[in-house]
């Protein structure tokens, strides 16, 4: 067998591997427009780099039939690849949304890791229904001026509303009690641009989106508690 042969048969096996490993990715961990504005890319740069390139081209760099060594250096480099590739994925996993918490006048994505960092444990979502991320709403003061100063208070100390889970309730998905939850939005729209402004409709909940990686505007709708719409800042 030449060494291209080999590289493809590599790299074939790989391909099947990574498609496993993106389905989960993309159905399972950042299902939706969140793969692009959580972080989901930063991490499978890493999964594409020793999956698809790394591993098939050391194959094809070692190769050489009755090369004494080959089985020891093919064995070592598929060692070495799924070290590696098991590290990307946890970088993946770890950077995955598992709550989107709506706090005044927008939607906080808390990857995994933040999570963890805020003292929180996994368990203590259970409690609400529905895949991850959990959609979730913080509640404030009815006073508008009185919410958004405890808001921006409490991120400013380190110690946000949105990273607590005790604050947490669930956002219902009937349209009337959850579009309540976007108090800010109609200021929103209004300081919009006139581009942004002509692609938001009245079934959009238009929010502020703040995560690890990204910040800008979404369409929230509140029927599927989905993101619809992403807009750079």
């Amino acid at each position: 067998m030449s060494r291209w042969k080999a590289f493809l048969i590599h790299f074939t096996l790989s391909l099947v591997i990574f498609a496993f490993l993106l389905a989960i990715i993309l159905v399972v961990w950042y299902p939706g427009l969140l793969f692009e504005i959580s972080g989901g890319w930063e991490g499978l740069r890493i999964v594409i780099g020793v999956d698809l390139v790394l591993g098939p081209l050391l194959t094809l760099i070692v190769y050489k039939v009755g090369k004494p060594s080959l089985k020891f250096d093919l064995s070592c480099i598929a060692i070495f690849q799924m070290v590696c590739l098991s590290g990307g994925v946890w970088v993946v996993y770890n950077e995955r949304p598992v709550v989107l918490a709506v706090e005044y006048d927008a939607i906080f994505s808390l990857n995994a890791r933040e999570f963890a960092a805020y003292g929180n444990t996994m368990s203590s979502l259970d409690s609400f229904s529905g895949p991850y991320p959990k959609v979730v709403y913080i509640e404030l003061p009815v006073d508008n001026q009185e919410a958004g100063l405890l808001s921006l208070e409490r991120q400013l100390n380190g110690e946000p509303l949105f990273g607590d889970t005790s604050n947490y309730l669930p956002l219902a998905t009937d349209s009337i009690p959850a579009r309540s939850r976007f108090r800010a939005e109609q200021r929103l729209r209004d300081g919009a641009g006139e581009e942004i402004q002509r692609e938001i409709d009245e079934s959009c909940r238009f929010i502020r989106f703040v995560s690890a990686s990204e910040r800008g505007f979404v369409c929230f709708d509140v029927a599927t508690l989905s993101i619809t719409k992403f807009f750079e800042e």
